[in-house]
């Protein structure tokens, strides 16, 4: 076998082994980051005070529908604050 041939084989191999450490690497990753992510959400929700129910209301409603939502918000945030 030509040498040229064995170092493509050899460097292939190595490629190869990299990206099965870099693969494995991103599955860790991955379920971490969503975590990471679903906590700042669940964080907004919190500090907005809004109830489950509400949530799902303002995330299943259309566009004019979650322009009412975030008035009767705002108004019911004057309220709390006066």
């Amino acid at each position: 076998m030509s040498k040229k041939l064995e170092k493509y084989r050899e460097e292939y191999q190595k490629n190869c082994e990299i990206i099965e450490n870099l693969q494995a690497r991103n599955n860790i990753l991955k379920p971490l980051i969503r975590e990471e992510e679903n906590k700042r959400i669940i964080g907004i929700v919190r500090e907005c005070r809004l109830t489950p129910e509400q949530l799902a209301a303002f995330l299943n409603a259309g566009n004019e529908q979650k322009e009412e939502i975030l008035q009767e918000y705002e108004k019911s945030e004057v309220t709390e604050t006066e």
